[in-house]
């Protein structure tokens, strides 16, 4: 008799699932995402769409944290919602006119597309409207909770304008984005009490730069690890990668590899994209863990 019969022959034996399981989250600027065909300051047609969602799908990310969506309807046109949970900030509608496009741009708004299998939880107490400061509608932070990993996840779209000045620079945005990173930092004080931490997105600010102090300054609320140092920006115009992925130290043992991934558009391992096989400004980036 062999030992796994003997065990079962003696009521020992007990079904155990040993196989680990993987969650992937990544943070996407998916540049002027609208609702409508040609709408916004990135026009698509039908077939941009279809390429986006198409792309989506092949990254095997479970949780996209996203940036410049207009609305949900917007999303669902990447991420169709049988397959996806799909949660779009508020944000008070304000548009300008596009740059060289001779037409009005559509809000943008931060959110989450979640795939449906997925344990998480969505409570609206949890998010930090505070980063629009008063009289300035700025985006919105958007955060869910995923029970599995214990953390509280936070999506950001800061300021732009101040991407490696001093804070004290006089500029406008570099005034703006002093008063977001204080909120911030509550935000993740307060989560840290009970939960782990990850602040994701586009921080318009190269954290990763030297002299940079702003992982730092978070960092006195709860140690943060940077999972995105060590990248490069896949757009061949900007080296610098101003999109994130920070999380809390004690999430850094359940990381399937130490950095995280740049998911280019043309599948290329290249860190640069060339621009014209790019889908949007900026790259989904992504960490993957375990548990």
């Amino acid at each position: 008799m062999s030992f796994l019969k003997y065990l079962a022959a003696c009521g020992l034996l007990v079904s155990v699932n040993l196989s680990a399981q993987h969650l992937r989250i990544a943070t996407w600027n998916m540049e002027h995402l609208a609702e409508k065909n040609g709408a916004g300051c990135k026009p698509r047609s039908t077939q941009d769409y279809k390429e986006l969602a198409d792309f989506a799908k092949s990254t095997e990310v479970d949780v996209f944290a996203v940036q410049e969506v207009e609305n949900e309807a917007a999303l669902a046109r990447v991420f169709p919602k049988n397959e996806y949970d799909l949660i779009v900030s508020d944000r008070a509608v304000n548009t300008y006119s596009c740059r060289g496009k001779g037409q009005k741009s559509t809000p943008q708004r931060v959110g989450f597309a979640i795939k449906k299998s997925v344990n998480y939880h969505y409570d609206e107490a949890m998010n930090l409207p505070e980063l629009a400061l008063k009289g300035e509608s700025l985006r919105y932070g958007m955060a869910i909770q995923l029970p599995d990993l214990n953390t509280s996840l936070l999506s950001v779209h800061l300021k732009s304008g101040c991407f490696s000045n001093p804070l004290t620079s006089g500029k406008r945005g570099c005034d703006q984005l002093a008063q977001q990173l204080p909120l911030v930092r509550d935000w993740i004080q307060d989560q840290s009490k009970t939960n782990e931490v990850m602040v994701v997105g586009d921080f318009n600010r190269r954290l990763a730069n030297p002299d940079d102090f702003t992982l730092d300054y978070l960092s006195t609320a709860q140690p943060l690890y940077n999972a995105s140092q060590d990248l490069l920006g896949c757009h061949p115009k900007y080296s610098a990668p101003i999109d994130h992925l920070l999380l809390s130290h004690n999430l850094v043992d359940q990381l399937e590899y130490p950095t995280a991934k740049n998911h280019t558009y043309s599948g290329s391992a290249m860190v640069s994209e060339p621009a014209s096989a790019m889908l949007a400004d900026h790259c989904p980036v992504s960490v993957s863990f375990k548990f």
